[in-house]
């Protein structure tokens, strides 16, 4: 089992990398990723080849056409 958690920051609008402690009760943030492409990130998955998906919600902004929320994948950092 890894001990890396990628985490949402969706105030900072941006995807923490975590390193997490032998015992996981702790952690430290190795970097913090941000994308223009990002809007008001809500949750992401592991996908494959070295990606992340996350998800973007729409909850402040309804003068936008489509649906309420959109994916972006990014590299995995």
């Amino acid at each position: 089992m890894g001990r890396t958690l990628y985490a949402v920051d969706n105030g900072g609008e941006r995807v923490l990398k975590i390193r997490l402690s032998p015992d996981y009760l702790e952690g430290r943030i190795e970097s913090a990723t941000t994308s223009e492409r990002f809007h008001t990130p809500t949750t992401l998955s592991k996908a494959p080849g070295n990606r992340l998906l996350v998800s973007n919600a729409e909850f402040f902004d309804a003068s936008e056409a489509g649906p309420p929320y959109f994916v972006t994948s990014i590299p995995r950092p």
